[in-house]
């Protein structure tokens, strides 16, 4: 695994593996959201966000979503101008998608398309692997 330092992100297959090697290997062991700062030449900030979300296992709250955007707005505005962010939802089991995984990556998929800054397609990862979330996954239900 390449430190942070020397890590680079220029592709969707460059984050895959960025986040598969972010914690040494798959395996997580509570629902989790992961958030990366990539600047604008694609090296990745060391300040990684690492949240546990089990008091909000079955979606996110809107005041939680408006919080995040804020947030990464102002640290890309500051510290990474021209850069963009990196977004992982992850939890332990199987490779199938629950209703909290779809109500947790509809709602980063939402709020990072309204954010004003620029980020990557929405990442998942089980025990069973990583990957762009499908786009069947975050279309919202009729």
């Amino acid at each position: 695994m390449r430190s942070i330092d020397e890590t680079f992100i220029r592709s969707t297959d460059d984050l895959a593996a960025f986040w598969r090697d972010i914690k040494g290997g798959l395996g997580w062991s509570a629902p989790q959201l992961w958030a990366a700062h990539i600047a604008a030449d694609g090296s990745v900030s060391p300040a990684l966000m690492h949240l546990y979300d089990e008091d909000h296992a079955d979606a996110p709250p809107p005041e939680l979503l408006d919080g995040f955007v804020q947030l990464h707005t102002e640290v890309l505005a500051t510290s990474f101008p021209g850069g963009s962010l990196a977004v992982l939802k992850a939890r332990p089991g199987g490779p199938s998608f629950t209703r909290a995984d779809r109500a947790w990556c509809q709602g980063l998929q939402r709020a990072l398309l309204d954010a004003p800054f620029a980020s990557y397609p929405v990442f998942f990862a089980s025990d069973a692997g990583v990957g762009i979330v499908p786009p069947d996954e975050l279309v919202a239900a009729a």
